[in-house]
């Protein structure tokens, strides 16, 4: 499993895989068959703030290329822009991409590629890290956070204003998954054998190392237990 990512009413659970094929489970568990569609190799999906629509990526291999919006009623595809990369949702709905060369985020409304409004982040210009699984957004639409590799510090930005609400630290080493609980209380990110839990609120943070393995994907439950 390469990405995962939970319904805001955790109904439903998404995963992929690294050949391309993403997986909509009903949660609980039942017996039936998971819903699949096609997307790009590694790449995320979520759930669109409106719990309505699926967003996910695909490659060539698979039809257009670019950002993808699967309605969970109907199963109408509507195709985005090419650029359309998901990361997360504000809390207004609107879609959150990072910006890295200025370190600032952009505010998109539906499929336009117009930004409605940006947000500098408290970082020097060209700190943002490009990868996606160093950057989020939590579910309630209300923070940024970023881990830098190199260093092991984690900062939490506000999207109302690109202000650091929090700051913390784990393991300095090559981060392969990383997840933020709605509440942005928890942050969790994980290396090729171990996970750390990051504290939010108290910068406390516990390395997890027993029966770790590969763990690329992980995701919060909306009832952040």
């Amino acid at each position: 499993m390469w990405c995962a990512a939970v319904h805001p009413d955790g109904s439903l659970f998404v995963s992929g895989d690294k050949e391309g094929v993403l997986r909509l489970w009903a949660w609980p568990p039942t017996n039936r068959a998971p819903k699949t569609y096609p997307a790009e190799r590694y790449a995320p999906a979520l759930f669109s703030k409106d719990e309505q629509h699926l967003f996910l990526r695909r490659d060539m291999t698979n039809g257009p290329a670019g950002g993808w919006r699967h309605d969970l009623k109907t199963g109408k595809a509507e195709q985005l822009g090419d650029s359309f990369t998901p990361l997360g949702f504000a809390s207004d709905g609107s879609r959150v991409l990072p910006d890295a060369k200025h370190s600032r985020l952009l505010f998109f409304q539906g499929s336009t590629d117009r930004p409605l409004r940006s947000v500098s982040l408290d970082l020097p210009s060209g700190a943002l890290d490009a990868s996606v699984c160093k950057r989020g957004v939590n579910a309630a639409g209300t923070h940024f956070y970023h881990l830098s590799e190199a260093t092991g510090d984690v900062s939490l930005f506000s999207h109302r204003d690109g202000s650091c609400a929090a700051r913390g630290k784990v393991s300095p080493s090559e981060h392969i998954g990383a997840a933020i609980s709605d509440d942005a209380h928890w942050f969790v990110s994980s290396t090729w054998f171990t996970l750390d839990l990051l504290d939010l609120q108290t910068g406390t943070t516990t390395t997890i190392q027993d029966d770790v393995h590969w763990p690329l994907a992980m995701v919060y439950h909306p009832d952040g237990q």
